[in-house]
């Protein structure tokens, strides 16, 4: 079997260390301690962008748990808001005996890219196209569509005739909304957001957000002028 860094498709120094010693191990005998264990390893996938079916496979051949309660957990993790984190890792004995803290620099450099720049509140699905192939493998397109929608929604986003894109904080619409969107998005998917999708994205974001400034006439105090 793989080591998990080579399962999760990262370096083994950005992967926490006892996950990797855990899972080089012999899986738990107690079965809530194995429960426990199959929802840390499945958000580690989830985060990595394995698919559901993926990750169900891969610890079934792990773990000797029934099938159904790892589906169950699987499912789960998946579909939650939670974050992997050192207290959901050391909820698992396993797990927490294999803690290496000396050594490893978790969550420092494995966070999420999402819990920065208030981007936490968007998810890597949201702005990207994620399919899977019969073999498993998965295969990541960054969408300017889904992610002018994904900001829209989230964000309370304008753009103004000139085509700039205005993002409402602190009481006012503060300029310079594209490196608002570039920031997020960059974090959030690292390299898919190329130039040329940075360029889709704040397109489609002042096609669907344009206001006339007409609009604003009853309150010009609402934008933050350079």
């Amino acid at each position: 079997m793989s080591d998990f860094y080579q399962v999760l498709g990262t370096k083994h120094a950005d992967t926490p260390a006892c996950l990797v010693e855990t899972w080089d191990a012999q899986p738990p005998l107690d079965p809530e301690d194995g429960r426990k264990c199959i929802i840390s390893f499945a958000l580690a996938m989830r985060d990595r962008l394995l698919s559901k079916s993926v990750a169900k496979d891969l610890l079934k051949g792990w773990s000797s748990l029934d099938d159904a309660l790892i589906d169950s957990e699987v499912d789960r993790a998946y579909d939650s808001e939670e974050r992997l984190s050192c207290e959901i890792m050391h909820r698992c004995i396993a797990i927490s005996q294999n803690c290496q803290k000396e050594f490893c620099d978790y969550p420092s450099i494995t966070r999420d890219r999402r819990a920065w720049h208030g981007a936490d509140a968007i998810k890597v699905e949201e702005v990207c196209e994620i399919s899977t192939n019969s073999q498993g493998n998965q295969t990541v397109k960054f969408s300017p569509d889904k992610a002018a929608a994904a900001l829209i929604k989230e964000y309370p986003i304008v753009s103004t005739p000139d085509e700039r894109i205005w993002v409402y904080r602190d009481g006012v619409y503060g300029a310079r909304g594209d490196v608002f969107v570039d920031q997020i998005l960059d974090r959030l998917v690292g390299d898919l957001y190329t130039s040329r999708m940075a360029s889709e994205t704040h397109r489609k974001i002042v096609l669907r957000t344009l206001q006339e400034y007409s609009t604003f006439d009853s309150n010009p105090y609402l934008f933050a002028v350079e």
